[in-house]
């Protein structure tokens, strides 16, 4: 069972981006299968990406196109990857997050994201797809701004030293929420509480071999307000 007495003191909710406030994975499909069709291989569609979900970018492209170049180290394959990505780049939104963050501002929490994304595609996300929330977030994070990736505890380094650490608020009363075994090892390592989005069966397994309680997965950002409504009034 999970101690959910911990998540009475919690005063900062962070939270990853991509497949966590937005549909990243279908753009991302799209953008893969149209690359297959530049390099004039099978296209991998969803099945073909979810093989290697979860790792790196480098290590998904290469894992899907590497043995089509394999005269290529994996970094040129994807540079190419990188070229054929429209330069408006945007994943689809996802119904309720925007309520959801505001209803999570208006209950008290700081909010902030960290993610192994950029920083300028969250932002222009936001701009399209979540207008409301412009200002809402003290902290946006981007791969540009970290020297570090997750799983390392690192990541949140920047967050803690130039925000949280000076509003008083420590490892012990944030939450970090995130849809991916990276996300979770990176919390667990630097002390944070951990909320697992979980939107398919790949996601689910990650989490509960790591022993995440199931009380702590959630199908949608969107019902993470409902958990901490719940957790105030307990």
């Amino acid at each position: 069972m999970a101690d959910l007495e911990r998540f009475k003191g919690v005063k900062a909710v962070i939270a990853d981006w991509d497949d966590t406030k937005v549909n990243t994975r279908p753009k991302i499909v799209e953008i893969v299968d149209n690359f297959a069709d530049i390099l004039e291989v099978e296209r991998p569609g969803e099945s073909g990406l979810l093989e290697f979900w979860g790792q790196s970018v480098e290590e998904i492209i290469h894992g899907l196109f590497g043995r089509h170049r394999p005269q290529l180290s994996s970094r040129e394959i994807l540079d190419q990857y990188i070229a054929s990505v429209p330069t408006d780049y945007c994943p689809y939104p996802i119904n309720g997050v925007e309520q959801a963050v505001l209803r999570l501002q208006t209950m008290g929490y700081i909010q902030g994201v960290i993610s192994s994304g950029s920083r300028n595609d969250i932002l222009r996300a936001i701009q399209l797809h979540y207008p409301a929330l412009d200002g809402v977030y003290v902290f946006i994070h981007g791969r540009q701004d970290t020297p570090k990736r997750k799983p390392h505890p690192e990541v949140f380094d920047l967050a803690f030293n130039d925000h949280l650490y000076p509003m008083g608020i420590t490892e012990a009363q944030t939450v970090y929420v995130g849809d991916f075994h990276g996300d979770f090892d990176a919390a667990q390592a630097r002390g944070l509480l951990f909320l697992g989005i979980v939107d398919n069966e790949k996601a689910k397994d990650w989490f509960l071999k790591r022993g995440l309680d199931e009380q702590l997965m959630f199908s949608s950002f969107t019902q993470v307000p409902d958990f901490f409504e719940r957790i105030q009034n307990s």
